[in-house]
């Protein structure tokens, strides 16, 4: 459980979600009632004091992953946020398989090719929010971190919070619009989204002539 799945789990449960597990190389930490804040940090103190007692409501199932723990129980989200390739198709069609509806990648590159295949064919059933998409508030925040030092400005953690809502906002829109123009699913839209952005920039520069088609 790095920092991103640590702030993950954390925006998620600040959005009345149920979060069920948060995982290491180790193995995976499963709370069957959902964990609140308070849980995910006594977690997080027990990894890093290596003696510090686990909450009465987490178990540590070592060796187990995730996607696989508690394959019976229902999930709904699942956001991989450690590594690249950390999704196989097997950890892929044991989710279907658990009625999940979305997969968001916290992570670069989180599935595997086969994973993500499986994704597609299955869009009826979940959408897939690849890592560019889905990664972007991280770039946005140091874009406003910035701006901040570009003014000699400080904000407030709620202003920042506040403009990177409206640009994910926008980004999701950009995606969304053109998923349904090309009709591809929302990451291929993000994809050509941020594509026709660049192409745009370069031919205002000069970079591409202005008759050329990209």
């Amino acid at each position: 459980s790095g920092n991103v799945a640590t702030y993950a789990a954390k925006k998620c449960i600040y959005n009345n979600a149920h979060v069920l597990s948060l995982s290491d190389r180790d193995g995976t930490y499963w709370c069957t009632n959902g964990m609140d804040e308070a849980t995910v940090d006594a977690i997080l103190l027990h990894k890093k004091s290596n003696g510090s007692p686990l909450p009465k409501n987490v178990k540590f199932l070592p060796g187990v992953r995730p996607w696989t723990a508690n394959a019976k129980v229902k999930i709904d989200i699942a956001l991989p946020c450690a590594t690249q390739n950390e999704v196989d198709a097997n950890d892929a069609n044991t989710m279907l398989k658990r009625g999940i509806h979305a997969l968001v990648e916290g992570s670069n590159l989180s599935s595997t090719a086969e994973a993500v295949k499986i994704y597609r064919q299955h869009s009826s059933q979940m959408s897939y929010v690849g890592s560019k998409l889905a990664n972007l508030g991280g770039v946005g925040t140091s874009y406003l971190e910035m701006v901040q030092n570009a003014y000699k400005s400080h904000w407030t953690g709620e202003q920042v919070d506040e403009e990177l809502q409206e640009m994910m906002k926008s980004a999701y829109k950009n995606a969304k619009m053109a998923a349904i123009e090309y009709d591809v699913s929302l990451t291929d839209g993000a994809n050509i989204a941020a594509f026709k952005k660049i192409a745009k920039v370069m031919k205002e520069l000069g970079y591409v002539n202005s008759g050329a088609h990209l």
